[in-house]
């Protein structure tokens, strides 16, 4: 005889182990999506923060060469009357009242000495009497500004601001840019020099990330910290000060890659590289130099600031322990209702005769949808929460007994079909996962366990199965996945899948002996719709660029957006660079047609950098990249709406070509020679 507590347990047992394993593997993928969101929220964070810096930068070099440039200052070095003086000090004073971002504005002539200086401060310039000027000969930002050629911009390390030999208070963060000025003869006249207030810079990262992050120069010591003790070790000596002193193998692993994310002992650390030096711009001799594993000062690294986020330990800790005491507390619940269950259930079954065993299963007081099928195959019993998952009612399976097959995706009906044949032996436990359509013909995705069923004698009785809707969490697994691999502006592959895509195709390149192509693409003078049109306009602009981009490739080919204008091209098995030109001068005719948004049409160029492997170097991805990007720039400084090849420095100059206008009509392409010194092109302009 059966008792209450013996059924009980085969009640409660099996649901309560199933649930518990349940809440194991939910708060499993709770804990993993948390983590997700949190890795990417870091990564979001120190992406807008290193785009904050590197934006504050761009504006001020143009500023420079603006003022280098300016009528007033040449005249005045050709002849330094007190009326071209005058005009000067009043175009200087203009300036720097426009621009409020310069604590000081200066021409500093060839012996170091102070020309004209104009101070920034209580929200107004202030000239500088003559008898203030200071002579700044022994600086070094002057002797670098100097040995520069003309066009070239010095950009030096950020430091606090020294006036009379001290550090001013309070702090005022610098970064000082200049540039050489010459007489019509072509002598150095002195520089002009801005120097930045570099706290507008650091407040706009501080903003960018929420106050949360660090900026960190070359040596580790920080710029801007959460802990504002921490900051500016290095103008008072003190390395400790810093986090390659407090942190080493940290800092270590900073300095070896351009962005990474890492979860330690002391939890998750997140950062990405500021290059601030581009095209003729140079660093300083002044930045502090580095000492080696035996104490000798080695020079500088190349210049550059870490944008760094870090998440405590006790912040990873305190998400655990939130999804566990979730979790625990449904669970606790849950069982306590399922025992309460369970009990009555197993009251109930006492009462009815041995005789109608077969029947005596979980089916109303559960979710799930429960089977019984007959050692036959005869479909015994059919729980009515069927119709729950299926959208069908449990007679509905009973009048037809392929119905289940007729209701399976096609592409899962082969499995299903296999695992009916199962359903006929004694086998063990059998789990596995397909999908049905519903009625309005909605895929779901069911969860079927089964298992064999036997008499108190031993005699096999057929297989008691339980299946489940588990349609959210696989739409959740594919969500983390979409968010992991893809653009969520655009849908295309994001930075991460593009290198996977482009280790895969390189080393299949090097195998096989196959040459591929790498199209660095950027979108002209994106920033001016963005700032006049609003970035709604600007991501519709992405998004149909992408789909443009798109129909220039093969299928096995692959587009990618990397940041927030720029988009690489992978081309994979072709003949030669005139496959890449072919390429180029269709994402030219294709762009060539307007784009209209509301009541905006915009006509949209592009500069393309391309490099082929392995004409242009037998290289890894990085440096592969690093040349279509160098190569990209070399099309925006030839005019943009172009595209150019890599050039090796050692080559000859680089060589332009173009296209006839019949190129947007079909006609024949001109082929690009096999070579790499003709790199450049550009499509034909109407």
């Amino acid at each position: 005889m059966r008792t209450t507590r013996g059924l009980f347990l085969r009640v409660f047992l099996p649901v309560a182990t199933a649930l518990v394993g349940g809440a194991l593997a939910f708060a499993h993928l709770e804990l993993q999506t948390k983590l997700i969101e949190l890795h990417t929220h870091e990564y979001t964070h120190v992406k807008l923060g290193s785009a904050a810096l590197a934006n504050s930068i761009e504006p001020v070099a143009r500023d420079l060469m603006y003022l280098s440039q300016n009528s007033s200052l040449h005249q005045a070095v050709e002849r330094p009357t007190p009326e071209n003086m005058a005009h000067l000090t009043e175009d200087l004073s203009s300036f720097s009242n426009a621009k409020r971002l310069y604590d000081q504005v200066r021409w500093i002539d060839e012996t170091g000495m102070e020309v004209v200086r104009i101070d920034f401060a209580q929200g107004k310039a202030k000239v500088v009497a003559p008898d203030k000027l200071q002579n700044k000969a022994q600086r070094y930002y002057f002797a670098d500004a100097l040995k520069r050629n003309p066009g070239e911009v010095f950009i030096s390390p950020v430091d606090l601001n020294i006036e009379q030999d001290k550090i001013e208070e309070p702090y005022k963060p610098m970064i000082r840019f200049a540039t050489p000025i010459t007489d019509s003869s072509g002598k150095k006249r002195g520089i002009v020099i801005l120097n930045y207030y570099g706290n507008e810079m650091l407040q706009a990262y501080s903003k960018a990330t929420s106050g949360l992050g660090m900026v960190l120069n070359t040596a580790g010591y920080w710029l801007k910290s959460p802990e504002a003790a921490d900051e500016w070790g290095f103008m008072f000596g003190r390395t400790e000060l810093s986090l390659a002193a407090r942190s080493p193998a940290m800092w270590k692993a900073i300095v070896s890659s351009d962005s990474g994310q890492i979860t330690r002992d002391d939890g998750l650390w997140t950062w990405e590289t500021v290059y601030p030096l581009q095209a003729g711009q140079k660093s300083s001799s002044g930045t502090p130099a580095v000492s080696g594993p035996s104490g000798q000062q080695t020079a500088a690294p190349p210049y550059f600031w870490k944008a760094v986020t870090h998440q405590s330990a006790e912040v990873l800790s305190g998400i655990r322990q939130a999804i566990v005491l979730k979790v625990a507390s449904v669970l606790s619940l849950l069982l306590a209702l399922i025992a309460w269950g369970s009990w009555k259930l197993a009251r109930a079954w006492k009462l009815l005769a041995d005789s109608e065993e077969k029947y005596q299963t979980i089916s109303d007081f559960t979710y799930n949808w429960e089977t019984w099928i007959s050692p036959t195959g005869e479909l015994l019993f059919n729980s009515s929460s069927c119709e729950k998952i299926t959208g069908y009612r449990a007679d509905a399976f009973q009048g037809e007994s392929n119905f289940l097959l007729r209701i399976t995706h096609p592409d899962d009906v082969a499995l299903v079909s296999e695992h009916l044949k199962f359903h006929l032996t004694q086998a063990e436990r059998c789990e596995f996962s397909f999908r049905i359509l519903l009625p309005d013909g909605t895929v779901r995705w069911i969860e079927h366990a089964c298992l064999p069923v036997f008499g108190q004698g031993g005699q096999f009785l057929g297989r008691r199965a339980s299946s489940r809707d588990i349609t959210e969490r696989k739409m959740a697994e594919e969500q983390i996945r979409q968010l992991a691999y893809f653009d969520a502006l655009t849908g295309l592959p994001n930075r991460r899948m593009l290198y996977d895509r482009l280790h895969l195709a390189l080393t299949q390149a090097k195998r096989f002996e196959r040459s591929l192509a790498l199209m660095f693409l950027d979108l002209d003078y994106f920033k001016n719709i963005n700032d006049t049109l609003g970035h709604e306009v600007g991501d519709q602009l992405l998004k149909e660029v992408a789909k443009r981009l798109e129909h220039c490739i093969r299928s096995g080919d692959t587009v990618a957006r990397v940041g927030g204008d720029e988009f690489i091209i992978v081309l994979n098995e072709i003949t030669g660079p005139q496959d890449a030109a072919q390429v180029a001068q269709k994402v030219f005719v294709t762009m060539a047609e307007p784009l209209h948004f509301d009541k905006h049409a915009l006509n949209v160029t592009l500069s393309i950098g391309i490099a082929v492997y392995p004409i242009h170097g037998n290289d890894d991805v990085r440096s592969l990249m690093k040349k279509a990007d160098a190569a990209m720039y070399a099309a925006k400084s030839a005019g943009r709406n172009a595209y150019s090849f890599f050039a090796d420095p050692s080559q000859p100059s680089t060589q332009h070509s173009s296209v006839s206008s019949a190129a947007s009509d079909g006609a024949q392409v001109p082929s690009h020679d096999n070579t790499p010194d003709q790199r450049t092109g550009s499509p034909n302009k109407a």
